[in-house]
């Protein structure tokens, strides 16, 4: 039990399970830039939210005559190739790789249900082939932040499109916790 509880509790684990509001449809594009097609469900969500509350603080309750458009800019060409120029969920985003700070550029980590709970020096004293392997990475896998890449890549989005992935961000986080300490609890 405790294992479990350990276990989805660990920062590596939830990591693995965040989703993303996009997907990078391809490599770079242009020097330091990347397509990103956004989720359609996502975004229309953000549109009737947003008139939901124009038409709340203008007192219209469900009319949404004189709503002014969806103020995030990335709803529109812009500087897309030819073929995603009729998509309006694709963008065009600035994009650097970057060290992965997780696994710090070695691109494994050790599992988490390996180290969730504290392995220490008695266990080594017992086992000499456990130290063995774990020092020289028997229990590895694959960092669940970079996939094994060593790096990640950061996105750079407008300002107010960044403020609606990252309220997204949290939201999923916030499910992500209840959700893994649900399940260390046996539910």
């Amino acid at each position: 039990m405790i294992e479990d509880f350990n276990y989805f509790r660990d920062p590596r684990v939830r990591e693995g399970l965040l989703r993303k509001p996009y997907k990078v449809l391809s490599g770079l594009y242009g020097p330091d830039r990347v397509l990103v097609r956004f989720d359609e469900e996502l975004v229309n969500c953000w549109i009737e939210d947003f008139r939901r509350s124009w038409a709340k603080a203008n007192g219209k309750g469900g009319d949404w005559s004189g709503c002014p458009e969806f103020p995030v800019s990335f709803l529109g060409p812009g500087d897309l190739p030819p073929e995603h120029k009729l998509d309006p969920y694709v963008i065009s985003a600035s994009a650097s790789w970057e060290l992965c700070p997780q696994c710090r550029g070695s691109g494994s980590m050790v599992n988490p249900s390996i180290d969730s709970t504290p392995i220490g020096a008695d266990d080594f004293e017992r086992d000499p082939q456990l130290y063995s392997d774990y020092a020289s990475g028997a229990f590895n896998v694959k960092c669940s932040k970079c996939n094994g890449k060593r790096v990640v890549l950061v996105l750079g989005f407008p300002p107010d499109l960044q403020g609606l992935i990252d309220d997204y961000e949290e939201d999923q986080r916030r499910f992500i916790s209840q959700q893994t300490n649900e399940l260390a609890m046996g539910c």
